[in-house]
């Protein structure tokens, strides 16, 4: 390789930022988003600078000109950092070696061949095409690093989008990407954080459903953390010692055990957490009785017993130092061997601390829940958990007061701990002297750790008495970006208090964590309870120097967390990706189950990625491909349920989506047989695979198969009835066979143990709403209704336009109107039903709600018309156009419609002596409202909508005009490639057999109208209702057309 940049191709590269280069990779990363992230979107802003970032390394490695693969390999080792430039070497190779000469482009993710000819044009020479595919996979396995990384920083604070500023954050965590990256470089992306949303919470302070969204995210982390001790360090400690002696059981006592329970009790708050909908809070004590009962907690006793004794850290000991255990640590990565010593340990506590947290849930759950049998369920838990509890504080007593001396927070991934360390920068900069908070604090997320150490100057090889005469006492503040070292000075009177004082500090060295290491220094008869901070780039050093043996291993144990937390990490994701690899998910074959056809162009077409923030968006698909997206086992779409729920029935009746979602979850279990076949085709190496080592992986694979796939598929097909019992319980109130198939199928299903509880609580809500009708929702306001105004009318016999009070008839057509306008349901709205010739049954509440608007325009023109002279005439025209104020003022565009169609109707209209009486107030209101009332298109009302407050009622006529125009518009089922068409033979085939494609995009779009609609049907208006009132107006009305048009 040529080692000397090329001025020309350093200048052509320069320029491609801007012209041929940027966009390229925009529609891979948003695949890779999805593939390392399922479920999780990302900001355009977020991705344009992940490209950027790929680009640079490729400008990087194509500056050197490479020949071969020896050539770009050479260039990754010297200018990756470890252990980076190994793993990105290993992948590339990987997939070379998988990868075909025919359909090599492929093998990649990212576009192959642009990127090949791009190279070949802007290099001058022609490129290899394995080369090309090296580089790429290298890019590849960059970019999905910095992605998986970001998504599991988003994952720990709770966010479901990826967006720049996560994006640095996660990054500057990373001593591995920002040496990549930042190595030498001044140009560090800045980040700003607000404190608050990253201290954390103390339970007890939050409600109850945000301790359980709390409780669910700990179990999360600490299911991870478990796994780092199994999949990472005892993994490493098996593979260097083998298990002969029984050293690793008395390292690490039952953890296995551990994960096992962590899992299965995840789950079960997962699946209520999921079976709930948002306005419902999860109740979850069912879960934990369910735990209890089973004696499932009593795992941790024997763990704490075997952590707790001395026994553990002493054969911890004495196998760190086995030479073939320090050879092969050593050759995991640089730190790794220190990490085993001195983190380990710290982790091996976590699950005792974790244990200890339940019982601190569990009042916290009781005190803040509203649910008599979650609250009973959670007592008898408690009780169950009683004597457990006491046993474990009892072994755990002196553990926790160290815990209180000096701790932090053990958690790998940014964001976890909670610790502020923007709070901590803000104290440092009032009391430290020198400190600038604006150049040194603005790379820190989190605050680790501080406490008092001794430093020492290293002058020599040996630590001796020069060291020891030479020790300063230090206060050290330990950042996830650096370590600080002040001098104590005189302390000062704090102006706040008479008698607390601050103690004065200055600042005297700040290292950068990615630019130095930690160093341990074994005990010697001079100088005890050392380690080392040096630097990298220039090896000098500071020696610090601790009050006790517990006290360094505190500070090695957070020094090494922040050293080798990105190796960490990685190891662990790579251990993952291997088991998954191993055990690989085999889903039953289509001709057993029709849900589990692999996707194609044939059965579903997904929308362009930049259009969706790379969360994939269904374009068009099959009927099975819908329902099998809509309870699909990887995440929950909200948004695709809320639009397939709604307009389904243009596409699918209610009995066929009923009878899909039974064979959707009727799974079948794969018998021995058929999936022994498959994981034989599967599996590599299986000539050398013995028959216990593949029955082992067999019982694996069935474990992940119900684990992974028909656990989530089962609980979202409930998950989806339940919606659709809650939102759309007219499909059941109107088709009995309907009620009787599902009341059928949920008792068939309550043997199935994983969902008993699910289908008992569905059958609660059937009773409930076939035992009382759909009651309305009770809701606050925060003042009093006014009173009803009266006028001349005393009795309802005498009630009439000119005897009520224009402003209380204004308010009573309102609530009237507003009653109608709620009442109306999405499936009168779909398939414009209101349109069809069964118009009456399909379209009920809709209709009324058009009949009332014509007979109300009716009687106002009417009451007009039939004035005995003109003077009468002005007054009544005079009260429409009053109550039309009330109307502007009450944001009743359906009532400013209808008086609009009254007064430019040609029987008023022409009443010239008439309007020229008019009050000239009201005709200038009216002429404000007739110009954004008088657009066609609707646009001023829309605009004016956007800008108000519910409660409202909007103008129904400009959502069914654009539903219709979308329902003739856009045809229901997608045009076909021809190599997929069906014949006209096979046209009569069923919708779920023939490959037709659902535009649901057009679902989505008539949704999003129907969306609009229900949002203006949540907040009622803050009016009394005067029954009379109601009663003598709607009777008015009732009889007024066949009257009108017999006179």
């Amino acid at each position: 390789m040529d080692e000397n940049e090329s001025p020309s191709l350093h200048s052509k590269l320069s320029l491609l930022p801007q012209s041929s280069w940027f966009g390229l990779f925009t529609e891979a990363l948003y695949r890779i988003t999805q593939e390392v992230n399922p479920g999780f979107g990302i900001q355009r802003e977020a991705l344009d600078h992940v490209e950027s970032l790929i680009i640079r390394l490729m400008y990087d490695i194509a500056a050197k000109k490479p020949f071969t693969i020896s050539d770009v390999e050479q260039h990754i080792e010297k200018t990756f950092p470890a252990p980076l430039n190994v793993w990105a070497v290993k992948e590339a190779q990987d997939v070379l070696g998988k990868s075909s000469r025919r359909h090599r482009d492929r093998s990649a993710v990212l576009p192959f061949q642009r990127i090949h000819l791009m190279l070949r044009e802007n290099l001058g020479y022609k490129v290899d095409t394995q080369i090309t595919l090296f580089i790429v996979s290298i890019l590849e396995y960059i970019a999905t690093d910095i992605l998986k990384l970001t998504g599991n920083y988003v994952k720990n604070i709770r966010h479901s989008e990826i967006t720049l500023q996560d994006l640095k954050v996660a990054m500057r965590a990373d001593n591995v990407l920002m040496d990549l990256f930042y190595h030498d470089s001044e140009d560090i992306p800045i980040i700003s954080l607000n404190a608050d949303d990253l201290v954390s919470k103390k339970v007890g302070s939050l409600s109850y459903e945000q301790t359980v969204k709390d409780l669910v995210h700990n179990e999360a982390q600490f299911l991870r953390e478990v796994n780092m001790i199994i999949l990472v360090f005892r993994r490493a400690l098996f593979e260097a010692i083998g298990d002969r002696s029984g050293e690793l059981d008395a390292i690490f006592s039952n953890i296995s055990e551990i994960q096992e329970f962590t899992s299965k009790f995840l789950g079960f708050l997962e699946d209520t957490v999921e079976m709930c909908r948002e306005p419902e809070i999860p109740f979850v004590g069912n879960c934990f009785l369910e735990m209890a009962e089973g004696a499932e907690f009593e795992v941790y006793e024997k763990y704490v017993k075997d952590i707790l004794n001395p026994s553990c850290l002493r054969t911890l000991n004495v196998v760190l130092q086995k030479p073939t255990t320090i050879v092969y640590l050593n050759s995991q990565g640089n730190g790794f061997r220190l990490a085993v010593k001195y983190l380990l340990p710290k982790l091996l506590l976590g699950p005792v601390f974790h244990c200890l947290k339940y019982f601190e849930y569990l009042p916290v759950l009781i005190k803040l829940s509203a649910c008599e049998n979650d609250k009973y369920d959670l007592v008898q838990t408690e009780s169950l958990l009683m004597l457990l509890k006491s046993r474990l504080e009892q072994k755990c007593s002196s553990l926790l007061k160290k815990k209180m001396a000096n701790q932090f927070d053990l958690r790998f991934i940014p964001g976890g701990s909670g610790r502020s360390a923007l709070m901590k920068l803000q104290e440092l900069q009032r009391n430290v002297d020198g400190w600038d908070l604006k150049s040194v604090g603005c790379s820190c997320v989190e605050f680790i750790l501080e406490g008092k150490l001794r430093k020492c100057g290293l002058f020599g090889q040996k630590l001796g008495n020069t060291l020891l005469s030479a020790a300063a006492d230090r206060y050290v503040f330990l950042f996830d970006s650096m370590i600080v070292l002040c001098k104590s000075t005189l302390p000062r009177r704090n102006a706040s208090s008479s008698s607390a004082t601050v103690p004065e500090l200055r600042l005297k060295e700040l290292f950068l964590m990615r630019k130095v290491e930690a160093i341990d220094h074994d005990d010697n008869d001079e100088l005890k309870y050392a380690f080392e901070i040096r630097q990298r780039d220039s090896q000098s050093s500071i020696v610090l120097l601790a009050a006790d043996p517990d006290e360094k291993c505190t500070w090695l144990a957070a020094l090494l967390m922040l050293q080798t937390r990105s190796m960490l990490e990685r190891m662990l994701d790579s251990h993952l990706e291997a088991e998954h690899k191993r055990i690989p998910l085999l889903v039953p074959s289509p001709e057993e189950y029709r849900f589990s056809e692999p996707d194609s162009e044939d059965n579903i077409v997904l929308e362009d990625y930049t259009s969706s923030s790379g969360i994939p968006v269904v374009r068009g698909a099959t009927l099975l491909k819908l329902v099998e997206r809509l309870t699909y086992h990887m995440y929950v779409d909200p948004k695709f349920v809320r639009t397939f729920l709604t307009t389904f029935r243009s596409f699918c009746a209610p009995s066929e989506l009923l009878q899909l979602l039974i064979e959707r979850f009727d799974i079948p279990d794969p018998s021995s047989g058929t999936m022994a076949a498959a994981l034989l085709s599967e599996t590599e190496n299986k000539s050398n695979m013995e028959v216990s080592e593949f029955d082992s992986l067999l019982r694996e694979s069935l474990k992940r198969l119900r684990k992974e796939y028909i656990q989530p598929v089962r609980i979202r097909v409930l998950n989806i009835i339940r919606q659709w019992i809650d939102h759309h319980w007219y499909d059941f109130d109107q088709d009995a066979e309907l009620l009787a198939n599902l009341k059928h199928f949920l008792k068939r299903i309550e043997t199935v143990h994983t969902v008993v509880k699910w289908t008992r609580s569905l059958q609660n809500i059937i009773d409930r709403k076939m035992e009382t009708c759909e009651e309305s929702k009770g809701f606050q306001f925060a003042s009093d209704p006014p009173p009803i105004e009266m006028h001349l009318a005393v009795i309802p016999e005498e009630y009439d336009l000119m005897t009520l009070h224009p402003i209380e008839i204004a308010r009573q057509i309102t609530l009237l109107e507003f009653d109608l306008y709620r009442a109306v349901k999405p499936i009168e709205l779909v398939g414009a039903a209101w349109t069809k010739k069964d118009k009456d049954k399909r379209s009920p509440q809709l209709l009324k709600l058009i009949q009332h608007s014509t007979k109300f325009t009716y009687w106002l023109e009417k009451c007009v018309v039939e004035c005995g002279n003109l003077n009468e005439r002005v007054a009544v025209m005079n009260r429409i156009l009053e109550i039309m104020c009330i109307f502007q003022e009450l944001n009743n565009f359906t009532g400013l419609i209808e008086i609009y169609g009254v007064l430019e109707s040609s029987a008023i209209h022409r009443l010239y002596h008439t309007w020229e009486r008019l009050d000239p107030k009201l005709l200038k209101v009216f002429e404000e409202v007739k110009q954004i009332l008088s657009d066609a298109h609707h646009k001023l009302i829309r605009e004016r909508l956007r800008s108000i407050n519910p409660p409202c009622v909007p103008f129904f006529g400009m959502y069914l005009t654009n539903i219709i125009f979308l329902e003739e518009g856009n045809p229901i089922f997608l045009k076909m490639p021809l190599s997929s068409q069906s014949s006209e033979a096979d046209s009569t085939t069923h919708d779920c057999e023939k490959p037709t494609l659902i535009s649901f995009a057009k679902c989505r779009k008539i949704a999003d109208i129907i969306t609009e609609i229900q949002m203006y049907q949540n907040q009622p208006y803050c009016l009394i209702l005067e029954p009379s009132m109601r009663v003598s107006v709607e009777r008015k009305i009732f009889f007024l057309k066949m009257n009108y048009f017999i006179n």
